[in-house]
């Protein structure tokens, strides 16, 4: 999707929509990259062409802005509260939104923290924001190395030890998706792609192991 197509689906000026794909294309973003937004609105579209879910103005809103701050140093306030008050930056100054829209995307956006559900629309628009893990394995490998990009600050034990604890915590859940739409869709890849690559992060440990006994 295009500036102008994502205008059209948004509801919101090309201008608009072409100042917050800046913050997306800042440097230091691998993942967290105008790209993931595109994908997460050609996924919106494609529940509502196989008419699975109707998706409200408030995912839109969200999703444009859910990522717009993302500092993987950050300490303190969270990503997700600074993209809020971006949001509102913007609507208070440019986009004039209807403040009860505005506090659902908050919500939304809210719930991206710590990925809890709290209503069917949050579980599908969550479900797509976690869309990789259950893509096909190639491309979630890609994906992962870009979020390792993010992460450079880390040596290679340190983060091999984060994406273990993050495989093993998603992989003890009952359900890793919480829509009908992303169990079916993605939930049996998603496990299949971290037990695979969790054995790959154990390896990384193990061989540096080797080398300190070395």
């Amino acid at each position: 999707m295009n500036i102008e197509e994502i205008s059209i689906y948004v509801n919101l000026d090309k201008k608009i929509i072409t100042d917050i794909q800046h913050y997306y294309n800042e440097p230091h973003r691998f993942y967290h990259s105008w790209n993931h937004i595109i994908q997460g609105f050609k996924e919106f579209r494609e529940l509502e062409k196989q008419n699975i879910f109707k998706i409200t103005q408030d995912m839109k809103i969200a999703w444009l802005f859910h990522d717009s701050v993302y500092l993987p140093f950050s300490t303190g306030t969270t990503n997700e509260e600074l993209s809020i008050k971006l949001m509102e930056f913007y609507n208070s100054t440019k986009i004039k939104l209807p403040l009860e829209l505005i506090e659902e995307s908050k919500k939304l956006i809210k719930a991206t923290e710590k990925h809890n559900a709290f209503d069917e629309k949050s579980a599908i628009f969550l479900d797509v924001d976690m869309a990789y893990l259950g893509s096909d394995y190639n491309t979630f490998l890609n994906i992962r190395k870009k979020v390792r990009q993010e992460y450079i600050m880390y040596n290679d034990v340190d983060f091999a030890k984060g994406t273990i604890q993050f495989y093993l915590s998603m992989l003890q859940k009952e359900k890793i998706y919480q829509s009908e739409y992303g169990l079916l869709k993605y939930e049996k890849n998603a496990r299949i792609n971290m037990l695979e690559d969790l054995n790959n992060q154990k390896n990384i440990l193990n061989s540096n192991k080797l080398k300190f006994k070395v």
